[in-house]
């Protein structure tokens, strides 16, 4: 048995390089047209012969990949350089080998002081886990617009079952409308999906108390807006801008996109995501209300609405909404030269739901 690897840079795609052997389409999934546009336009790409795609080949089929973007990273005075990573696979047929290790371990070996990976499967934690990543986790939280959802992932999907979601969801929302009333309404504050994401925001990103994180500025938002992995009709990234009285306050960034749904035969479901906020000054508008705002964003046609919060005060005044907690959203990090003795230390990041390739995916 022949295992080989293939290097593909940028400067290769854009050139229009054939992907021979892929067989099973592993390269081709990763050279997609959404996905190589998105790449493609990173605005942080320092040389267009830096890696793309990584292939391991085995006599000569392409049996695993790993995409690799660059990113940035900043350490408390400094923006530096970082790298990111995407779309980690192995056929199922060559899963005994070490290819999957091999895939993750490439850029330890390259010219990279910082990686920054988020958004991946239990393997993909485990592989991160085995190279020594730093893994932080923050709980993830869910909130349902259709409660028929919960029935059908327990196997009831039936008319019945929409009668009986409907008449939850009626109760919900009552409850929810109530409590908003309790809690004071928001109607003060003006809310605006915007195109273009304005320069102001990078004071609020960079200046939020926190000493590391994987830069979000302007030009980041502006490329997770404008780019998707996938080109399915639903999937839409959007980013709003909130302000009071004409004074900038804040940001949050969503997406939604369709779930297959494939357990117990479900049908497919509009799924929404909160995947980043920001504001001036929590006294002025808070955490709470910014996750208030962004859910109010989704339309009716949203089946439920995900998001990961740190804050456990936060969780536990929006959990009078119906917050629903299961699992965790992770993110792996890791400082190669070892340059930063305490970027371990989770409560020194700022971290957001959106990180790596999360808001494109």
């Amino acid at each position: 048995m022949n295992i080989e690897e293939q290097i593909v840079s940028y400067q290769d795609v854009i050139d229009g390089l054939e992907i021979k052997g892929d067989d099973l389409g592993v390269a081709e999934y990763a050279l997609a047209p959404a996905r190589k546009k998105a790449f493609l336009s990173n605005p942080f790409i320092q040389s267009t012969e830096q890696c793309m795609l990584y292939l391991q080949r085995v006599d000569g089929c392409v049996a695993g990949r790993m995409m690799y973007f660059p990113s940035r990273f900043y350490n408390g005075t400094d923006i530096v350089p970082s790298c990111g990573a995407s779309a980690l696979e192995v056929d199922v047929k060559f899963r005994d080998l070490t290819i999957g290790a091999d895939l993750a371990m490439f850029p330890l070996f390259q010219d990279n002081k910082f990686l920054i990976y988020s958004d991946f499967s239990e393997e993909g934690i485990e592989a991160c886990r085995a190279l020594k990543f730093n893994i932080f986790s923050i709980p993830k939280y869910y909130y349902f617009l259709h409660h028929s959802i919960l029935l059908e992932t327990v196997g009831i999907n039936s008319f019945l079952g929409r009668i009986i979601g409907g008449i939850i969801d009626k109760v919900v929302s009552l409850h929810r409308f109530n409590v908003r009333l309790l809690k004071g309404r928001l109607d003060k504050y003006k809310v605006e999906k915007v195109s273009i994401v304005p320069e102001w925001v990078d004071d609020i990103v960079l200046k939020d108390g926190h000493k590391y994180m994987e830069v979000h500025d302007h030009a980041w938002f502006q490329w997770n807006l404008d780019n998707l992995f996938h080109d399915d009709e639903g999937n839409v990234n959007s980013f709003y801008v909130v302000t009071k009285d004409g004074e900038d306050l804040g940001f949050f960034m969503t997406k939604t996109r369709w779930n297959k749904m494939e357990k117990h035969h479900a049908t497919p479901k509009l799924v929404g995501a909160i995947m980043e906020w920001g504001t001036v000054d929590k006294e002025k508008l808070s955490e709470e209300q910014i996750y208030r705002l962004a859910l109010a964003s989704f339309d009716n046609n949203v089946h439920f609405v995900t998001m990961a919060i740190e804050d456990l005060a936060v969780v536990k005044r929006l959990k009078k909404f119906f917050l629903f907690r299961r699992g965790d959203h992770t993110i792996a990090y890791k400082d190669i030269k070892k340059q930063y003795k305490d970027s371990n230390d989770q409560s020194l990041w700022r971290l957001r739901y959106g990180y790596a390739d999360s808001v494109l995916n």
